[in-house]
């Protein structure tokens, strides 16, 4: 509309024409009314019904996207538009469509710009400048994700509309080369030919996110529901991915009917927590979740199971059962989960999405089998998540995992083991030192964290953990010492405070 504005009138000086404009303006709000199909579909029952659109306060929360925040892309506290923002969503919408079209594709459609910009006044440039920053620059400020990994891959899908009008700002360029000198325009031609245009189709392709071709979800959906135990209650707050992929099979396939479904983001199902759940989001949000969850689960006779990312969510104790969670007073026997797999590894690689569901299931399972005592099978889940992603982090973690269920001497195994390919790891050593220590080998302790503490004196739990090991060797003197260095790195330590003035009372003593 501004664009056929601009065109009818107001910098040509010609008389507005309102029967244009309400014409433009009807085809805009014909072309909105496809969201009426939303209610409708709504009114009538369907299996997938994202938010229940019936009502029209929900029906505006759906095509607002209000639970996110309105023109947020995605959950959460949205960066504030600044000078600064600017600049950087900028950078990040730059470096997707370096990603996408490479430095010989950028280096043309920079050239196409200044054309467009040094001839705005020429209808088509401005166009085609206008829809550019339009569908790309600004469709990312409006976003205003902070740059990361998981953001590049939801602002990813966006970058197929900037580059049509991308490709005509090339062909602007092109034109502009060949008008004023014929043999620069046929060199600039083979080089769109050759170097522009294989990337620029490649952007084209079926985008990664779709993932078509690739049953990860849907296997790993399955996996999920045929673990879950007969006429279960069963309480999911997964990725929505997931609850998808479990809607597929429990509502269209009609595959384990037994099992009452609560998706606990009330986005697949309706609410079971009160109408007014749509709205809210945060620590409110998760107190009624805490409070029906807990009522419903004290009111049932069905065995109670959890899907879940994060257990601390809500308050209500459970213990782990392979990638599942079942409420602390049922326990279940140990099941080889290995076995129960469908497609077991799946695609990690698929999409950043589906590589942290990955590993959120190695996580699970490896820890759930260190909690029945199944050291072995963890340790193949451990190994694979250490042969898809960083080594050093998976392996620590694993370590850590045993350490906390005091598994002492495997997990001093797994720090030696890190200790020999990273040497200079003081984080491992920092480890290594607190496991020794609580084995009794207060000398190798000593040897180990003085080691740490040369090659990074700044470190505050590490001249602690020195600390400590002196005081079990009656090293008053250093064990004091050790405690002054910790209380000058943060004054605000008590305990190293009480310590340390027991440490120098025993020093007097003797």
């Amino acid at each position: 509309i501004g664009m056929r504005m601009y065109h009818s009138g107001i910098l040509k000086n010609r008389k507005l024409i309102v029967r244009e404009l309400l014409i433009l303006l009807g085809f805009f709000i014909l072309g909105c009314t496809v969201y009426l199909f939303l209610p409708i579909r709504s009114l009538n029952d369907p299996l997938l019904d994202w938010e229940d659109p019936e009502r029209l306060r929900q029906f505006w929360s759906v095509i607002s996207r209000a639970r996110y925040g309105s023109l947020n892309l995605a959950q959460g506290e949205p960066v504030p538009l600044t000078v600064h923002a600017f600049f950087v969503q900028l950078l990040f919408f730059v470096r997707l469509l370096l990603m996408h079209i490479g430095w010989v594709g950028l280096s043309l459609l920079t050239g196409g710009l200044i054309i467009a910009v040094t001839r705005i006044t020429n209808l088509r440039n401005a166009v085609l400048l206008f829809s550019f920053i339009g569908a790309g620059p600004g469709i990312f400020l409006l976003a205003n994700v902070t740059p990361g990994e998981n953001t590049a891959f939801i602002m990813d899908r966006f970058m197929l509309l900037p580059l049509i009008p991308g490709l005509l700002l090339v062909g602007l360029l092109a034109e502009r080369v060949i008008r004023c000198h014929t043999h620069a325009g046929t060199v600039l031609l083979i080089i769109i030919f050759f170097f522009g245009l294989p990337p620029g189709l490649h952007a084209f392709r079926e985008h990664a996110a779709y993932q078509r071709n690739d049953f990860f979800v849907m296997d790993f959906g399955k996996n999920i529901l045929i673990n879950v135990p007969l006429n279960a209650l069963f309480f999911s707050d997964r990725a929505d991915e997931l609850e998808f992929a479990m809607a597929y099979f429990l509502y269209a396939r009609q595959y384990r009917t037994d099992i009452r479904f609560i998706d606990c983001n009330a986005g697949v199902t309706r609410s079971v927590y009160g109408p007014d759940y749509y709205h809210i989001w945060g620590k409110k949000r998760l107190a009624i979740r805490e409070r029906v969850e807990k009522q419903m689960i004290s009111e049932t006779s069905r065995p109670v199971i959890y899907g879940t990312m994060d257990v601390k969510q809500v308050a209500i104790p459970r213990v782990s059962f392979g990638m599942l969670y079942v409420p602390a007073r049922d326990r279940y026997p140990f099941i080889d989960w290995q076995r129960l797999m469908v497609r077991e590894r799946g695609n990690p690689f698929a999409s950043t999405r589906y590589k942290h569901i990955h590993q959120n299931k190695n996580r699970l399972l490896a820890q759930y089998c260190l909690d029945k005592g199944e050291k072995n099978k963890a340790e193949y889940f451990i190994e694979s998540l250490k042969s898809h992603w960083d080594e050093r982090i998976w392996s620590m973690l694993g370590a850590y995992w045993m350490y906390e269920r005091h598994m002492l001497h495997d997990a001093l195994a797994r720090y030696r083991v890190l200790s020999e390919k990273y040497p200079d790891d003081t984080v491992i050593m920092l480890h290594e030192g607190v496991v020794l220590t609580q084995l009794g080998k207060y000398n190798e302790a000593q040897s180990v964290l003085e080691q740490a503490a040369r090659l990074q004196p700044e470190s505050l739990e590490i001249h602690y953990n020195l600390a400590v090991v002196y005081w079990h060797l009656n090293e008053w003197e250093k064990a004091a010492d050790e405690f002054l260095k910790t209380i000058q790195i943060n004054p605000e330590y008590r305990q190293a405070r009480r310590f340390y003035k027991q440490a120098l009372e025993k020093v007097r003593r003797e």
